[in-house]
């Protein structure tokens, strides 16, 4: 069948889209923008269904079955326990599963763990229109959908014509979606802003107002949203979540240590969390010739340091002369919109796909964000406080172990000295029981605060402690000295 008779014949309502669902099923929505349509019209079918089970990677949106009151029609999974989703988390009310996702295909694929798998039933995505060939893209987040799409039984497509499209791995043909509805977002005009801010309570709106004046018309209408529905201390959070906070000392300083080791050609990943966030546009990366580009996702300012030249993609052996990214929404809209949208230069792939190639890149050299480290270099980037898990893995263990699998490969981890205004120590000598260790002692390489960096590879547990206790806060240095003593001394 030519395609356009095809793509007619799967047009139709979100209400019979969703239809086919049936109790028992199990439903998989991937990161990041969620087909809003779709997911809405299937939550009002509470009254009809029960135990669709509901699998959510990473949210940044709402989601009807984050509330309170749909746990027993729409039992929900997350697989990275972030976003929007963290409040449900924390009551119990969702499940989560502490995964990385380079085993995704190992959660889906039945043939290789007959029984053990958790297959999608339906899979519910985001494309934009089709091309005159016949295909579609995932826009800037493709994350591991076409691993999903490889596995799932029925495909249903909501189509967004205001998508980003990239180049890369992110077509996926008519052929091979099962239902599609359409749904373009439609961008809040500033009528429209002032109508949800005028709704809000006056505490909420003074936290709100200064993020609204930092982000574009489309995280606009996914943050608005959003925030009327989360609880104050949430709200609290998303200018950090957005790197919208403006960089203090602290970071600068940070920037400043880890562009001296930056090299000329190295291969650079950056996580999108802070301080990690800062740094493209602190200039940790300005003074390097020819750096290549191969992550996970894509920082504020990545964009604009190929435009400039400062990436290049030259000396990669793999994917020369390219960006590489398996989401590019980390990058402000300004640099989606007028640098990344249709260029050749940048390119996306599955997750799976980046992460497992790391280390085919010469002088790969990761950055990321963690929270703690104790002395015996012990790396945890998800929980605070022993037990309280405020994120996921996401792809740090991947790229960490990935880089320094690459010949001339370093990994660098980012954190502040302190924490609670300066009253916690985040080099502790011991972790508290239940705290997540995210990257083992033996894999710990770099590890940078405002205050240097301590070179933990390939050293002992008593030169461990001394690199960490030199770059702790200075009103902490004299307890972790005793600490070490009394740990790694006779």
């Amino acid at each position: 069948m030519y395609w356009r008779d095809e793509f007619k014949s799967k047009l139709m309502s979100a209400e019979e889209a969703v239809k086919p669902i049936k109790p028992g099923d199990r439903v998989h929505i991937p990161l990041t923008e969620p087909p809003s349509l779709l997911v809405d019209t299937l939550a009002m079918r509470m009254g009809d269904v029960k135990g669709v089970h509901i699998d959510v990677s990473a949210p940044t949106s709402p989601m009807p079955w984050f509330n309170p009151g749909y746990e027993e029609s729409f039992p929900v999974t997350v697989w990275n326990y972030a976003g929007v989703s963290r409040l449900g988390l924390q009551e119990r009310r969702l499940d989560y599963i502490p995964m990385a996702i380079t085993a995704v295909a190992h959660i889906l694929d039945d043939e290789r763990r007959p029984g053990e798998t958790k297959p999608i039933d339906h899979l519910l995505v985001k494309v934009t229109a089709p091309n005159e060939r016949g295909y579609c893209t995932f826009g800037t987040s493709l994350w591991y959908k076409q691993t999903c799409v490889k596995y799932a039984k029925r495909v249903v497509a909501e189509i967004d014509d205001n998508m980003t499209r990239c180049h890369g791995d992110t077509f996926i043909h008519v052929s091979q979606i099962d239902a599609f509805v359409e749904n373009t977002t439609q961008l809040p005009t500033d009528e429209d802003v002032k109508a949800l801010l005028s709704a809000m309570e006056p505490e909420r709106l003074a936290k709100v107002r200064p993020i609204v004046d930092k982000i574009g018309p489309r995280t606009r209408g996914r943050i608005l949203p959003l925030v009327q529905l989360l609880p104050l201390e949430l709200v609290d959070m998303l200018p950090s979540y957005l790197a919208l906070i403006e960089p203090g000392d602290t970071e600068k300083a940070i920037a400043g240590h880890l562009s001296t080791l930056i090299r000329d050609r190295d291969c650079v990943q950056t996580g999108v969390g802070t301080p990690s966030a800062y740094m493209p546009e602190l200039g940790a990366y300005d003074h390097a010739h020819d750096l290549g580009y191969h992550s996970e996702m894509a920082a504020r300012g990545i964009a604009r340091l190929v435009e400039r030249g400062v990436i290049t993609g030259k000396y990669k052996n793999f994917h020369p002369h390219k960006a590489i990214a398996s989401n590019w929404d980390g990058c402000d809209e300004e640099e989606t919109s007028s640098i990344i949208s249709d260029n050749p230069k940048f390119e996306i792939y599955d997750a799976s796909y980046v992460w497992s190639t790391y280390h085919r890149n010469d002088n790969m050299t990761a950055t990321n964000n963690i929270i703690s480290i104790d002395l015996s270099g012990q790396i945890n980037s998800e929980t605070i406080f022993g037990t309280m898990i405020i994120n996921g893995p996401g792809g740090q263990p991947e790229s960490h172990m990935g880089a320094l699998r690459a010949r001339g490969g370093r990994s660098i981890s980012l954190m502040r000295s302190s924490a609670v205004e300066g009253t916690i120590s985040n080099v502790v000598s011991q972790f508290e029981p239940g705290t997540t260790v995210t990257i083992p002692r033996y894999w710990a390489d770099y590890v940078i605060s405002e205050y240097g960096i301590a070179r933990l590879m390939g050293k002992s547990l008593r030169e461990r402690a001394g690199e960490l206790t030199a770059i702790a806060h200075p009103d902490f240095r004299a307890s972790l000295k005793k600490e070490a003593q009394r740990l790694f001394y006779p």
